[in-house]
């Protein structure tokens, strides 16, 4: 049953601020990098003009228009935020030496993003000896959480939980308690990870046929999808980006198969539907934990103020841009519990002391602690309303949570 989405969530304690886009960053003192008496410098490293741009540009574009409106709103215990934002083009090659630049070059107090799984593969280790802390964006990899790096918080729920609903709800969507499952991902560290999640959560009835890999950027499906049809799928897990899902849409139009695509977060977005018939693009669903307009919830209306004067109005009923927003809710709240005179160090402490903030119901509450840095472990499937031109929850949170397991968090 398809229906509104929404969380019964307390007031937003901090409605949040503007960007900048790249700068060179102030002068900052050794013992505090990244803060003056008037700034704080937040770094973030995503994918901003490489194939997974149409994912990762709306997610920075969220993150700016919190940092603006927190800014507008006379900015963090008299500081105003600072956004350095650097380009990993979807390259570790580019993204260790971006991370670098915003450890000790350009100094900032914290970072942002790594939403590229291979980026925040090569870049988490480094975290705890640099002793800066991470509030990631659009991925959690098993690595970064299992075992817990001090340093390291993830905002999105776990690859483990996002395959637990997935399969649960797909049993729901096929009506079938026994079901033949493929894999579609994009070869990257999480779409490993998430074809092996698959295989481990191939029993009671689940049978696992098979994979197959769709990079970034990929101009053609159409080989993938004839060795999908191989596989003979019931329904197929999707790990990739919302430009392989419209390929994929055109695939299936084009030979006439029919097979759901059940998707990660993110792996969505509006323009995963452009171009396509319902007929097609209605074969995909995915899971989320951020609530974009027009579904309306306690925070909406900020966000849609605040991603208006940021000039991002048209990108809110895209969910990236929401986990972008509520990310700069969450950071812009850490700073303030950091105290008046923030450091590294005391943003770490803050983030791990975070308990059960609210962004509104842009997201489920968000909580960390000594033993647990994913902030969220609650999703819910998204279906694309052509009527409407715009996403609708499938359920509630509440109907999902007792299919996960928390794997990583034990």
């Amino acid at each position: 049953m398809h229906s509104k989405l929404g969380l019964a969530l307390g007031a937003v304690a901090i409605t949040a601020v503007a960007l900048t886009g790249c700068s060179t960053g102030p002068s900052t003192s050794a013992d505090s990098p990244g803060v003056t008496a008037d700034t704080i410098s937040i770094g973030t490293i995503s994918d901003q003009t490489g194939p997974t741009a149409s994912i990762q540009l709306p997610w920075l574009h969220g993150v700016q228009s919190a940092f603006d409106k927190v800014n507008k709103d006379g900015g963090v215990n008299g500081r105003k935020i600072d956004l350095l934002s650097e380009d990993d083009k979807y390259d570790v090659a580019i993204g260790q030496p971006a991370f670098k630049k915003l450890v000790s070059q350009t100094p900032t107090a914290a970072i942002m993003g790594l939403n590229t799984s291979n980026v925040q593969a090569a870049i988490t280790p480094l975290l705890k000896q640099s002793a800066i802390p991470l509030l990631s964006g659009q991925a959690t990899i098993k690595e970064a959480v299992s075992p817990i790096n001090p340093y390291f918080f993830g905002l999105t729920p776990t690859y483990a939980d996002q395959v637990d609903v997935i399969l649960d709800y797909a049993a729901k969507r096929v009506d079938k308690k026994n079901f033949t499952v493929a894999v579609i991902d994009n070869g990257t560290a999480s779409g490993l990870e998430v074809e092996d999640l698959v295989k481990e959560r191939a029993v009671d009835g689940i049978k696992y046929a098979g994979a197959v890999v769709i990079e970034a950027g990929a101009a053609s499906v159409d080989a993938q999808l004839q060795t999908i049809i191989g596989y003979h799928p019931d329904v197929i897990v999707f790990h990739g980006t919302s430009s392989a899902v419209n390929l994929i849409a055109r695939a299936q139009e084009k030979f006439g198969t029919h097979y759901p695509l059940i998707g990660i977060a993110p792996s969505g977005g509006p323009s995963a539907f452009a171009g396509v018939t319902p007929e097609f693009g209605n074969l995909y669903e995915y899971v989320q934990w951020a609530t974009p307009f027009p579904i309306k919830v306690k925070g909406t209306d900020d966000m849609v103020a605040a991603a208006k004067a940021a000039g991002f109005d048209k990108e809110t009923n895209n969910p990236d841009f929401v986990a972008g927003y509520a990310g700069g809710l969450v950071m812009a709240q850490a700073i303030k519990d950091a105290g008046d005179d923030p450091t590294r160090k005391s943003i770490r402490d803050a983030l791990e002391k975070l308990d059960d903030f609210s962004t509104g119901g842009l997201t489920p509450n968000v909580s960390f602690g000594p033993k647990d840095h994913v902030g969220v472990q609650s999703l819910v499937p998204l279906k694309w309303d052509y009527s409407t031109s715009a996403f609708e929850a499938i359920g509630s949170y509440e109907d999902y949570t007792d299919a996960i397991t928390n794997e990583y968090q034990k």
